[in-house]
């Protein structure tokens, strides 16, 4: 509702106020922070994905599915290709709250902190049909033609060729055949390390691990604002280093409000909970509240 006030003489003051807002962005639940993807010897039930939690969750209510690959040449089903190329793990239980540093992957997995899925890989396929199981592992090694995981805020039933997940990482020495098209292939997100779209032969992978070695990931992310303060950057450590801390930490820290003035002459001085506003009026035709 607008109201007009006008002075005695005739006088009247015009400014406009506008206060920009900003959209939050949706809190993904889950971030990829540590991945174990080449265990020596036989890659099997070790596999790992480490994941830190960035919200409250409870799985029955709202459930996960975390996606690996072990690619030759991609296809256009992408995540959901199943067979040899992609495997599922299902996370449809317990309940978790932000800060929590959790695992899914193979059943013999070293980590003993908290495991929302584990599959015995070597003699069971992938939840929802997806993926094959397999004497080697299911959780690609990279090299020329890139390997990935994703992490999905759906049921396994629900996710399509063109689902995009809530995080997701690809390694190796390059993307190669990883990639097809602009719109087919793997669904990325849109997060620190991607803009969305389909995997390209210019997106971002990390190292292709050596034998026995940890990919892990160090940043800040800003559970506030839903984004990340520092973007995730990956090192190689040894598997005996691992430790059951995240490298990826947490902060609520937010900034002031944005505001912005229309007026002749103003200033505001920001604080995280208030503004102070300054204002000179001149002579003009209307004052109005918006």
């Amino acid at each position: 509702m607008k109201s007009i006030l006008q002075n005695t003489f005739g006088i009247s003051i015009l400014f406009s106020l506008f206060i920009t807002l900003q959209v939050k962005s949706q809190n993904p639940g889950m971030v990829i922070s540590e991945l174990f993807i080449n265990p020596a010897s036989t890659d099997s039930c070790k596999e790992y994905v480490e994941l830190l939690v960035t919200q409250n969750t409870d799985f029955s209510l709202t459930p996960y599915t975390v996606i690996v690959t072990n690619n030759g040449t991609a296809n256009s089903n992408g995540w959901v290709s199943g067979g040899a190329l992609t495997y599922a793990f299902a996370i449809t239980s317990g309940t978790v709250a932000a800060g929590n540093v959790v695992y899914v992957g193979g059943s013999c997995m070293a980590p003993s902190g908290i495991k929302l899925r584990t599959i015995n890989v070597k003699y069971t396929g992938g939840d929802g049909g997806l993926g094959n199981p397999s004497a080697s592992g299911v959780f690609g090694n990279g090299g020329t033609n890139a390997d990935g995981v994703a992490l999905f805020k759906s049921s396994v039933a629900n996710i399509t060729s063109s689902t995009v997940p809530t995080d997701a990482v690809f390694f190796g020495t390059g993307i190669g055949s990883a990639s097809l098209t602009t719109t087919t292939g793997y669904e990325l997100p849109v997060n620190d390390l991607y803009s969305g779209g389909k995997l390209q032969g210019s997106s971002f992978f990390t190292s292709d691990p050596a034998s026995d070695d940890i990919l892990t990931a160090t940043g800040l992310y800003n559970t506030t604002t839903n984004t990340w303060t520092t973007p995730r950057t990956f090192s190689v450590t040894l598997a005996a280093a691992h430790t059951a801390a995240s490298s990826v930490s947490l902060t609520t820290s937010a900034s002031p409000a944005v505001i912005a003035f229309l007026s002749n002459d103003s200033t505001a001085v920001e604080s995280a909970g208030s503004a102070n506003i300054y204002m000179r009026l001149t002579t003009s035709s209307t004052f109005l509240f918006c």
